[in-house]
This record gives structure tokens, sequence and C-alpha cells, in this order.
């Protein structure tokens, strides 16, 4: 077990410690894991702790989770980090455990409330590099007038050391860094339809 019990006070003691920080570049708090939202009433304690104190804040999320959850923060949240990993529903469930349908609902929610989303799709050849689903991601964006903003997010090897700890490791071995032609190619064809994308972290 990796980690300590804390409460509300004592996070927003060392969040506060950066007040100059934040207030010198403009930034704010940022709420990510593991996935905050499986502490749910934590997680809004600390939004309306930070909303309190006026501080910006973002949270990083799955999406798997509750919708609920997600409009109650919705108003305390200056900006959601929202993973995408694949549309096809039978695609998701076999490489990521879970259907997309709960993901794609509360990604609905978000924009039907205006939230400000911007979606991350983690880049992995040949897993979710295919033109199938860089194109059901734009025209799944161009149902949703006000996200439009996605961050690639190239596959790299640091956390290959965890997954040898789960006995994973021969599967993450065989998945190779994407190549930078690649990567621009799925730019270009996200940026046809409208959207505003970064390539964000790419080493050679």
């Amino acid at each position: 077990m990796v980690g300590r019990e804390t409460t509300v006070a004592q996070v927003m003691g060392e969040v506060m410690k950066d007040l100059a920080f934040y207030e010198e570049s403009g930034g704010g708090v940022t709420f990510g894991g593991g996935e905050p939202f499986y502490q749910p009433e934590f997680l809004l304690a600390l939004l309306q702790a930070c909303k309190k104190e006026e501080l910006s804040t973002a949270v990083d999320t799955s999406g798997a989770v509750s919708t609920e959850a997600i409009r109650k923060a919705a108003p305390l949240t200056d900006l959601f980090l929202y993973d995408l990993k694949l549309l096809d529903e039978v695609r998701h469930l076999s490489l990521v455990g879970t259907s997309p349908d709960l993901i794609l609902k509360n990604l609905r929610t978000l924009n039907d409330m205006g939230s400000r989303t911007v979606v991350r799709m983690p880049y992995i050849p040949e897993v979710n590099d295919g033109l199938d689903n860089l194109n059901g991601l734009g025209n799944l964006l161009l149902s949703l007038p006000n996200i439009n903003s996605v961050e690639l997010l190239p596959y790299h090897s640091a956390g290959v050391e965890k997954y040898h700890l789960l006995g994973r490791g021969p599967e993450v071995m065989k998945t190779s860094k994407p190549r930078p032609k690649n990567l621009q190619r799925a730019k270009e064809v996200l940026s046809s339809y409208g959207l505003d994308v970064t390539i964000r972290g790419y080493e050679s």
C-alpha cells in the first residue's frame, strides 16, 4: 500500500503553500490520480475549498465514473482533462475492460453543461492509432460543440516497471513508441474536423 490518509484541511494546507506561485503564474490546482472521482465526496469537498480560496481548479478523469458526481463537480471545476482511448465498443471492452458507454455519456454531460473540457487521447501504435478511431473521435466532437480541444499523449515506456510488478511486462514491451510522422498524421486528421489539436510530451 502506498499513500496515507489525510483530511481536506491538510490537503488545503499544502495547496496554500504555493499560493504565491498560483498568483504569479495564473495556474491552480489539478486533481488527478488514479481516478479522483473514486473518492467523490472528498473531491467535491476539496473543490469547494479551492473555490472558497478563489483558486483555479482542474480535474483529470477517465470519465468511467458516476454521472451524478460529474454533475456535482462541474460547477466547481474550471477545466476537465478527459481521458478517451477508444470508441469501438468491442475493442474498448477487450482492451480497457469496460464499455465506453458511461465515458461517452459523461462527456456529453459536460458538453451539455458547458464545462470547459480537453479530451486527452493516449496515442498507442496498433491500438488506437487507426483512421477509424481518429475519424470516430472527430465525428464525436463535431456533435459536441462545447468541446473543441484534443491533446494527443504519445505512448511511452515510463510505466513498464509497474507492469512487470503486475506480471504484464511482455504485453507492454511489444508496444513501440509512435513515429513522429504518424503523430503528425493523427493531428492533421483531427484538425480537419476543426479541432484544436496539441501533441504533448513526445520524446523521440
